[in-house]
C-alpha cells in the first residue's frame, strides 16, 4: 500500500475536487443558500431546496474552517446557508423546519422527521465552535431540546405531525431517529462544553437505544422494529437491513466510546461494522449493495442492488476512523481497497466530484448526476476530511491544502 499517493489522492479531491465544485456550482448568490440539484457538469436542474442540505453545508463548512482554518469562501457558503435557513426554513406556527422550499425561500414541503432540525442544530453548533457567537449556541440548545422532546415523545408526538403508520395497527421506531441523535448528541456536548456532562447521559440512554435495533442472531442492525422493541419479520419492513447506515451506526458509535473512553463500546461498534460490512459486499462486481433483506428474501425497494456514493463513503469513514482508534492494519488495507473502487467507479475525472448513484455493474445511472435533495457537499466532504486528517499523521504531513 503507497500511503503517500493515497494521501495525495484524497488531499487532491478534497481541496481542488469537491470543494471548489460546490462553491463554484452550488453558492445561490441572489438569494442565498445552495442549489443541490447539479447535473454531471454542474448545471442545476432544479431550483426546490432541500432544506436538510442547506444545515448540512454549513455545518461541514464550519467544520472545515475549524479543522484547516478559515478560508473566506468557505465561510461564506456556511453563512449563506445559515442564514437562508434562519430566515426561510422555520415555520413559525409551531417552531418546526421545512423539507424543502422554493429558490426565494418559500415553504414547498414539510415532513414529519426531525432531519432538518438535527441539520440545523449541529450547523449552528458548529458556527458558535468557530465564532464564540452565543446566538448560534443558543438556537443550538433550542433545537437539541426540540428533537429530544419528539424523541422521547413518539408515541405522542407533541408537534402533531402525521405518522408514517397507523400506529393502533401498527406502532413501529426506525433506527434513524436514534441514529442521527446520538451523532448530534456528540457534536453538542464537542461546542457546548459547560453541559458535557448532560449530553453523556442522554448518549448513554440513546445507545440503549440503538442497541434494541440489533438482531440477535446475526448482530446485524434492523432499520424498524416495534415501539415496545419487538420484530416484525411477517413484514418487509421489518426485515430490511441498510449496510451504509449500519456502518455509519458504528462510527458514531465509534466516536462515542472514544469520548466516553469505554473501550467494551469500541468494541461493539468495531463487530457492527465488520457484520454489515460482510452482509453488504457485493462478491460478484465489487462495493456494497444498498439494502438487503434479513433472511436474503426478496427486498421492495427497486434501487436495493444500486450502489449510492454515501454508502460508500460511510464505509470508508468507518474504516479510517477505526483505523485511527484501534491502529488494525486491517482497517487501512479496507480504506485502501474501498477507496480505490470508490474512486474508480464513482468519481468523474471529467467534470469533477462523485456520481450519485450507480447500477450494481459500478456503471452511473443515466443521465448521471452529482446532486439532488438527499446530496450535496456533505458526505464525501466528511470522509475526505476525516480521512486527510488521519492520513497526514501517517505521511507525516500538516493537514491542509499545501500539502503538495
Amino acid at each position: 500500500m503507497d500511503i503517500l499517493r493515497l494521501h495525495f489522492s484524497v488531499n487532491n479531491s478534497l481541496f481542488r475536487d469537491i470543494i471548489p465544485f460546490w462553491i463554484k456550482n452550488g453558492l445561490d448568490k441572489n438569494n442565498g443558500g445552495i442549489f443541490t440539484c447539479l447535473d454531471r457538469t454542474g448545471d442545476i436542474y432544479s431550483y426546490d431546496k432541500s432544506v436538510w442540505m442547506q444545515g448540512r453545508t454549513a455545518y461541514i463548512f464550519y467544520t472545515l474552517c475549524i479543522q484547516y482554518g478559515t478560508e473566506p469562501l468557505w465561510k461564506e457558503m456556511a453563512d449563506s446557508c445559515i442564514s437562508f435557513l434562519d430566515n426561510h426554513c422555520i415555520d413559525s406556527s409551531d417552531g418546526r423546519m421545512y423539507f424543502s422550499v422554493t429558490a426565494e425561500g418559500k415553504p414547498l414541503r414539510k415532513r414529519r422527521y426531525i432531519f432538518s432540525e438535527s441539520f440545523y442544530t449541529i450547523a449552528h453548533a458548529r458556527r458558535h465552535a468557530l465564532t464564540g457567537d452565543e446566538d448560534s449556541l443558543a438556537k443550538a440548545r433550542s433545537y437539541y431540546n426540540l428533537m429530544l422532546n419528539i424523541y422521547d415523545n413518539s408515541e405522542n408526538d407533541p408537534y402533531k405531525i402525521t405518522p408514517k403508520f397507523i400506529s393502533s395497527t401498527r406502532e413501529s421506531k426506525a433506527l434513524a431517529y436514534p441514529m442521527i441523535l446520538l451523532n448530534v448528541t456528540v457534536i453538542m456536548s464537542e461546542c457546548d462544553k459547560e453541559n458535557e456532562s448532560q449530553y453523556k447521559n442522554i448518549a448513554k440512554r440513546i445507545i440503549q437505544d440503538i442497541r434494541t435495533f440489533r438482531h440477535e442472531e446475526t448482530g446485524l442492525m434492523l432499520e424498524n422494529i416495534l415501539s415496545k422493541g419487538e420484530r416484525f419479520f411477517e413484514s418487509s419492513v421489518g426485515r430490511i437491513v441498510n449496510p451504509g447506515h449500519s456502518m455509519e451506526l458504528s462510527w458514531f458509535l465509534a466516536d462515542s466510546a472514544a469520548w466516553m473512553e469505554n473501550s467494551e463500546l469500541l468494541l461493539e461498534s468495531e463487530d457492527i461494522f465488520w457484520k454489515a460490512y460482510y452482509f453488504g459486499k457485493d462478491e460478484k462486481y465489487g462495493g456494497i449493495l444498498y439494502f438487503k433483506d434479513l433472511f436474503l428474501k426478496p427486498v421492495e425497494a427497486y434501487e436495493h442492488d444500486m450502489k449510492l456514493w454515501w454508502v460508500h463513503t460511510e464505509a470508508l469513514t468507518a474504516a479510517i476512523k477505526f483505523y485511527d482508534y484501534t491502529k488494525k492494519d486491517i482497517y487501512l488495507e479496507l480504506f485502501d481497497e474501498l477507496y480505490d473502487y470508490s474512486f474508480k467507479h464513482f468519481a468523474d475525472t471529467e467534470y469533477g466530484e462523485w456520481f450519485g448513484y450507480l447500477r450494481r455493474d459500478g456503471l452511473p445511472t443515466e443521465p448521471p448526476c452529482k446532486g439532488h435533495t438527499y446530496k450535496g457537499p456533505f458526505h464525501v466532504i466528511r470522509m475526505l476530511s476525516e480521512s486527510e486528517r488521519v492520513l497526514s499523521k501517517l505521511v507525516k504531513k500538516p493537514f491542509g491544502c499545501d500539502n503538495y
